[in-house]
């Protein structure tokens, strides 16, 4: 009896070692889980708040402090117009709502979000706001978005793009 039943007591094993393999791999790869695994293709310019809990983008306060001087108005900070094409802009129905240059700690407490905020960005670095309301909508990846609201984030003085987000708003 034992003779018949042999081969079945060996498929039996092998699987059963087969399926504690898998789970000792599948432990061993879950010690890992906590690190963040950089794709190196996008290089560090591309992404350089990611993965760098030290302060990136130094204080700059000076330059929103000698903007509001006399002569430069942008004293070297980009402007509306290096970042938004205002001709397509009007051509799709968009109105620049807001552009202006604040402190990040000013543009945090104004959205109220500090669990959102970046320690790679000093407080007193000046930062260019920009919002645009597409009273038509605008195409996202994520669909239509009726009555939008764009905001965008830059930093002042390199142009870097640090982010925003669209919202749906009652139409004004």
């Amino acid at each position: 009896m034992w003779h018949k039943r042999r081969p079945f007591v060996i498929t039996i094993c092998i699987a059963a070692l087969i399926a504690c393999c898998v789970c000792i791999s599948a432990c061993g790869s879950l010690e890992n889980v906590g690190e963040m695994v950089i794709d190196e293709s996008c290089g560090p310019e591309s992404y350089p708040l990611n993965n760098h809990p030290d302060v990136i983008y130094e204080d700059n306060a000076e330059l929103l402090i000698s903007a509001h001087g006399e002569g430069d108005t942008h004293n070297g900070m980009i402007s509306l117009e290096d970042v938004v094409n205002v001709a397509e802009l009007e051509a799709v129905g968009g109105k620049i709502m807001r552009s202006e240059y604040v402190t990040y700690a000013e543009f945090v407490n104004e959205i109220s979000a500090n669990d959102g905020k970046t320690p790679q960005i000093h407080d007193n670095r000046v930062v260019f706001v920009v919002e645009i309301y597409y009273p038509s909508g605008l195409d996202v990846r994520a669909g239509h978005i009726e009555n939008c609201m764009a905001l965008a984030l830059y930093d002042a003085e390199t142009g870097e793009y640090f982010g925003g987000e669209y919202r749906t708003v009652s139409e004004e």
